[in-house]
């Protein structure tokens, strides 16, 4: 009878180490996850940072050469902003497509085992 008792103490030992091995190594998944996203969402900002920065300096200078080609500094301006009136109208008519596509990307990026 104790070898029966000793038997499910070491069965059920060994189920406890079981759940604490699953929980400990879904625990390091999700940090390594979110370490993951983490610099990859980082190193995209910077990315953008620094080309926001170059296209704000170009177009600074677009819009001055324009404004000297036309005569007025203020006309220049105008062409450039309108450039982008345009651009933003046509991401406002393709919004929910665009949106939609990301998140699916960012979830099946999310649930993909990492390699």
């Amino acid at each position: 009878m104790e070898e029966k008792t000793n038997a499910h103490e070491s069965i059920i030992q060994h189920l406890e180490n079981f759940a604490k091995t699953n929980v400990s190594l879904i625990k390091l998944k999700a940090v390594e996850k979110i370490a993951d996203t983490s610099s990859v969402l980082f190193t995209r900002l910077l990315l953008f940072f620094f080309l926001f920065m170059l296209l704000f300096v170009f177009n600074i200078g677009l819009s001055l050469w324009l404004g000297t080609f036309f005569g007025e500094a203020y006309i220049g301006f105008l062409v450039v902003a309108s450039f982008y009136l345009l651009i933003v109208i046509f991401l406002l008519l393709l919004h929910q497509p665009l949106r939609l596509r990301l998140k699916n990307q960012i979830i099946t990026y999310l649930l993909t085992e990492t390699k």
